[in-house]
């Protein structure tokens, strides 16, 4: 562990970093964003770190969409290293914010959406959840659900967002329906009234904001219709919700839909059915949120690298040592077991 920090520091020197970057340079960077934000706020980009990292890209990488990337009619180019950056959800501080600073640096960029939350003004579930705790700051006390019991604790923003991670791992383990139920009786718990309609704060983007990026070069990917765990559903609603959620977004841009983002995206949230069923339904990628790097193998299910306002971790996984790191560790596994 020193020892990484330690290498973290070094590369801060410019001369260590394009080291790093020459011997990785044929391997691509899928970076993954979800929420943005003017000034500070936990679990979002703050606009100065991301001006600062596209500051960065834009110095000595070739930045791709993901269908560019995997189109064998786009790849190549310069010969720099390529950068593919990615935006679930389709959140209107994405507009607000990144997509002007994509547009002043000549960037492009992927955007996957999820089309039943479009213009329905539908919550998030995990938004939900979040305003209901927000309401009530401060508050510690027990909450129990089919002889489960959740430890609530608003106390401090840390407090509060280990709670929402507690609540939000039960929740992603449910069906839709339950899923609706849990949230609403634990908001009756909480003395809070959900409103109808999500509140400007969790906005998502409307199909004229969609279009409109869509027209500046923005590639849109599908994200579902209603932003479903693909292992959590049978093989008919697995096959509409990819099958239908293409089909919306084809009809309103005009464009071919060619890339997926998984819901969630853990490895448990997809599996070899469902890559073989975005195959033949004319997907040629889809992306995953775990971390790794991809050697140009699986197309769907590409690892991405979560960033934040870490500007040394964003050195460390953009200019290759986390992946000169894997790939030596991966090495000496292979040693080590050749020698048993």
């Amino acid at each position: 562990m020193r020892l990484v920090k330690f290498i973290k520091r070094l590369l801060v020197v410019s001369a260590i970093r394009r080291l790093t970057l020459h011997l990785t340079r044929g391997i691509p960077r899928v970076i993954m964003y979800h929420r943005f934000c003017d000034g500070r706020a936990m679990n979002r980009m703050s606009k100065e770190t991301f001006e600062w990292q596209i500051g960065v890209i834009r110095k000595d990488f070739r930045v791709t969409s993901l269908a560019g990337l995997l189109d064998p009619l786009t790849k190549g180019g310069s010969g720099e290293a390529p950068v593919v950056i990615t935006i679930d959800d389709a959140y209107m501080d994405f507009y607000d914010i990144a997509f002007p600073l994509l547009i002043k640096n000549g960037m492009t960029a992927t955007l996957f959406v999820s089309t039943g939350f479009v213009d329905f003004k539908r919550w998030f579930w995990w938004d939900a959840l979040r305003f209901v705790l927000a309401e009530r700051k401060g508050e510690r006390k027990t909450y129990c659900h089919n002889e489960r019991a959740f430890c609530i604790d608003t106390g401090t923003e840390i407090d509060t967002d280990r709670t929402w991670n507690l609540l939000a791992d039960y929740c992603l383990g449910t069906h839709d329906s339950e899923r609706s139920r849990f949230i609403g009786e634990f908001a009756s718990f909480m003395g809070v009234s959900l409103p109808a309609a999500p509140l400007p704060e969790y906005d998502q983007m409307g199909w004229d904001h969609i279009m409109e990026v869509s027209r500046n070069g923005v590639e849109i990917g599908s994200h579902t219709v209603n932003h479903a765990i693909m292992t959590s559903l049978g093989n008919d609603e697995k096959k509409e919700e990819l099958e239908l959620s293409k089909d919306i977004i084809e009809k309103r841009l005009g464009e071919k839909v060619r890339t997926f983002s998984y819901p969630n995206g853990k490895r448990r949230d997809y599996d070899r059915k469902t890559m073989d069923l975005l195959r033949r339904l004319g997907y040629i990628g889809a992306v995953v949120s775990h971390e790794g790097i991809y050697f140009s193998g699986e197309p769907y299910a590409i690892p991405r690298y979560s960033v934040s306002d870490d500007r040394v971790d964003f050195y460390w996984k953009l200019y290759g040592m986390d992946c000169l790191v894997k790939k030596i560790a991966g090495l000496f596994g292979r040693s080590a077991k050749a020698a048993q």
